[in-house]
């Protein structure tokens, strides 16, 4: 089933909760993603300096992993087609205004 494509009714049908934990974004350059799994991620993400992981901030401390900065998780939950326009900006602007950084992932 597709998702939503109006942003109005994207926007009317969120439901945003705040997630348990904190989570880290990691670079391991010369790794492949089966390199990471042991790891259980969020997310893998390859890229031309190496693989970043996006990974629970325990797990990273108790492998030894280093990261910057710990981030929360926000989850919309809204069905929203990948081919919808707005949505993240509209997020993005509202987090800015309460001075909150915005590293967004999407699936």
């Amino acid at each position: 089933m597709r998702g939503l494509l109006d942003l109005s009714a994207i926007l009317a049908t969120l439901r945003p909760e705040l997630l348990p934990g904190e989570f880290v974004f990691s670079s391991l350059p010369n790794s492949t993603a089966a390199d990471a799994l042991y790891l259980n991620p969020i997310g893998i993400f390859t890229e031309r300096e190496g693989l970043t992981v996006v990974l629970n901030k325990e797990t990273a401390e108790g492998n030894g992993i280093p990261f910057e900065v710990a981030l929360r998780q926000i989850t919309l939950n809204v069905h929203s087609d990948l081919a919808a326009v707005g949505l993240t900006a509209v997020i993005a602007t509202a987090l800015a205004d309460r001075g909150i950084s915005a590293n967004v992932v999407a699936g």
